[in-house]
């Protein structure tokens, strides 16, 4: 049976940027029986949560798979649920899951069939080579150069999942997949979990997008536990140690979940989202109007 290919997906970039409130608005000292009290100081947060490194997310649901993914992003499922791809508006990011069957007997006879199909690397007995072109030919797909190649970073194992960084002359992007035996004894099956993206997006971007990758559950036969490897997804960190690994925090590469306990709004962040100051103390802050908003950690109730 021919194996079947997911497309790769993209994110949505939101370019807002908005610009902090003052420092301290208003208040002129008030007296009080006669002595002068200074207005209360507000420490200005260093950075606010924005569109160019967090992604705002809400839980969507298609074709049997469930995730978190901007509101404006397009989803299309694979046939079964067997996966599904994510892509924003800007066609410029990415993110993918998709159960692929590795039939390995079949690399010979590669040459007579069309692309992506015809490379001898997807029925490869090592899963690197395989991710390597399912990766090539998505980045194709969508314009860019297929080049990417694994880096002087070596992949990293994080049972039962592997999560390597690949680059090349145009995009980049970071997988976590498995290699799994399967029911045929000549092969094995992949879940891939891939954040695609240009190489202007990198690598203010990965951490976000590797951080949605792991979110996406398909009702596929198949699944893997997510939490071994949640801490090891996204983009480098600022939290300083002592704080913990609650509500998501992924010690790898960076990211966590918070939202805005007013809204309910969810942001995938990293560390360059963190500010040590702020009026309720160090943590991620977003602008509301004229006023800061400490978000909470963890996703939305």
């Amino acid at each position: 049976m021919r194996p079947r290919i997911a497309p790769a997906i993209l994110l949505l970039l939101c370019a807002c940027d908005p610009a902090p409130p003052p420092p301290n608005p208003g208040g002129a000292p008030q007296a009080t029986g006669g002595a002068a009290t200074p207005p209360a100081v507000t420490r200005t947060p260093e950075r606010a949560v924005d569109g160019q490194t967090a992604i705002q997310a809400v839980a969507r649901a298609e074709g049997g798979c469930a995730f978190l993914a901007p509101a404006s992003w397009s989803a299309q499922a694979g046939p079964n649920a067997s996966g599904i791809d994510l892509a924003d508006p800007t066609r410029t990011q990415f993110v993918s899951y998709v159960v692929y069957p590795v039939n390995t007997m079949m690399a010979p006879y590669a040459g007579a069939y069309g692309p992506p199909m015809n490379d001898p690397d997807m029925y490869s007995t090592d899963p690197q080579r395989v991710v390597r072109a399912l990766l090539r030919y998505a980045v194709g797909q969508h314009g860019g150069a297929p080049d990417l190649d694994y880096g002087a970073e070596a992949p990293e194992a994080a049972d039962p999942y592997t999560i390597a960084t690949l680059r090349g002359s145009t995009h980049s992007a970071v997988a976590i997949y498995a290699a799994v035996p399967g029911a045929d004894p000549q092969g094995y099956v992949l879940p891939v979990r891939v954040a695609i993206m240009a190489n202007r997006h990198w690598p203010e971007r990965a951490g976000a997008l590797a951080h949605l990758a792991m979110e996406v559950r398909c009702a596929t036969r198949l699944q893997l536990p997510r939490d071994d490897v949640r801490a090891r997804v996204a983009g480098g960190s600022r939290r300083r140690k002592g704080e913990g690994d609650e509500a998501g925090y992924n010690r790898w590469r960076g990211s966590e979940w918070v939202h805005d306990p007013s809204t309910g709004e969810n942001f995938s962040v990293t560390g360059s989202n963190w500010s040590n100051t702020g009026p309720d103390g160090p943590g991620y802050y977003k602008v509301n109007g004229n006023d800061w908003t400490k978000l909470t950690p963890g996703r939305s109730p």
